[in-house]
């Protein structure tokens, strides 16, 4: 007999292993590296009542774009006098390296939205993460492996 056609032919089929054995090929490690939270690594180095501009970039950097960075990247674009013209401050500037509380900062900019009937929220997102990374600052993290 002879197959013209491919619509006779049957696929082969692999065999399935039952029960709980893995397949040969693959092996599983016991032991997973625990990794360390990002707010947890962020808070070892920023406290958000006593930063700098450069921080609140680093903040802003290490966020994601839908996270409250654009009010901590906010935070660092701060013009500077120069010989009578304005341009943007650099890591280096006096400015940048200067303390603020950012909650006061954060405050302040709330006051002046509801001034203005502008919505807070996310400001409100920012002063959550800085109360969380304020939080992460005093508890120490959790080993899953003790």
């Amino acid at each position: 007999m002879q197959i013209t056609s491919t619509t006779y032919m049957t696929p082969a089929k692999e065999a399935y292993k039952t029960g709980n054995s893995l397949p040969d090929n693959k092996t599983q490690s016991a032991m997973v590296a625990q990794e360390v939270s990002s707010i947890h690594e962020l808070a070892q180095y920023i406290d958000p009542s006593n930063m700098s501009r450069n921080e609140a970039a680093i903040l802003s950097g290490a966020l994601f774009p839908d996270e409250p960075s654009a009010t901590f990247g906010a935070q660092a674009l701060i013009l500077v006098n120069d010989n009578g013209t304005l341009r943007n401050a650099t890591k280096s500037d006096a400015i940048m390296n200067e303390k603020f509380d950012m909650f006061e900062s954060i405050k302040g900019q709330m006051e002046f939205n509801q001034q203005r009937g502008i919505s807070n929220d996310n400001l409100e997102l920012a002063q959550d993460y800085l109360h969380k990374l304020q939080i992460a600052k005093t508890s120490p993290s959790v080993n899953i492996y003790t």
